[in-house]
């Protein structure tokens, strides 16, 4: 066939060669995400050819959400469109990727204050919360005192699979590791037990959401809402909470601390023997930082 008479490939081509040459080592939560936006978004210029993906094609795409203040959701999009670019580059579709620096020039979004209970009233806060959710299921309620009990991040937790809980840690995917491993006290040892004997569906999910897919980020996000916590505490401010209380602590090290939250602390190596050789240190540091969340949720009852 004449070169010159090459049929011009479309973004959904271009789309499902790279998506399926990129599943291979992808979680299927991130392969989830990259569904979502295809379904969503990016299927309405599906049938553009790549070659006319132009900077201005793409702001003009995306200004609609610009414009309704979704500013997170223009920056996603043209994300994706650029990585998806640089992969018909790849195939040489197109001879360079012109949104290579698209992110910069867009709108930056306005840092927003995540709401948290405040360290002076945190217990009290805290016994309002738990008695609010005594009307909501025993799964859900167990859901919200494990992000209080570990200080995980959402999706942290919610993908905890059973397989991967052990006689005295647990371990989870990270934001910064892929296996970190999180000291089990008492109190978290009951939930998982509980959780684990009472198990609904064949998923390897300690927490299940319905027909056994994994607990929806929103479920416990729209039941805070209800209870009049819109605006008082989100489920990320949970670990703002757990952060205040602990440096209260007079012996408990920053560095620990930081640990307890999987934030990263020193190079590669020093990240290694630090989430290993500290489960113990963060192990009596979270024991009473669970102790005092009990006394609460007790209180509260």
């Amino acid at each position: 066939a004449n070169p010159k008479f090459k049929k011009a490939m479309t973004f959904k081509e271009c789309w499902d060669k790279w998506r399926t040459n990129a599943r291979i080592g992808i979680s299927y939560n991130t392969e989830k995400k990259y569904t979502s936006v295809w379904n969503i978004h990016l299927n309405k210029i599906a049938n553009v050819e790549v070659k006319n993906i132009t900077p201005k094609f793409v702001l003009d795409f995306i200004q609609p959400y610009i414009e309704r203040g979704d500013i997170n959701t223009a920056h996603r999009v043209a994300d994706n469109i650029r990585s998806c670019l640089d992969y018909a580059v790849f195939l040489q579709e197109i001879e360079f990727n012109s949104l290579l620096t698209i992110s910069k020039y867009l709108p930056k979004e306005k840092i927003k204050h995540i709401p948290a209970f405040d360290i002076e009233s945190l217990e009290q806060d805290m016994i309002e919360l738990f008695a609010s959710f005594r009307s909501e299921s025993q799964d859900l309620q167990n859901l919200l005192l494990m992000y209080f009990y570990t200080l995980l991040r959402s999706v942290e937790l919610r993908s905890l699979l059973v397989d991967n809980v052990h006689d005295d840690y647990f371990e989870v995917k990270t934001k910064t590791w892929d296996c970190f491993r999180v000291p089990v006290t008492k109190q978290m040892r009951a939930i998982l037990d509980y959780q684990i004997s009472n198990k609904k569906y064949t998923s390897g999910f300690v927490f299940e959401g319905r027909l056994g897919c994994i607990y929806s980020e929103n479920t416990l996000t729209k039941a805070l809402s209800l209870h009049g916590y819109k605006d008082k505490l989100r489920v990320h401010g949970i670990r703002s909470c757990g952060r205040q209380w602990l440096q209260t602590l007079d012996y408990a090290k920053e560095s620990i601390i930081e640990l307890c939250l999987s934030h990263v602390a020193g190079n590669k190596v020093q990240q290694a023997y630090n989430r290993g050789t500290y489960l113990e240190e963060r192990r009596k540091i979270m024991t009473e930082w669970n102790n005092f969340v009990e006394q609460c949720y007790l209180k509260s009852l």
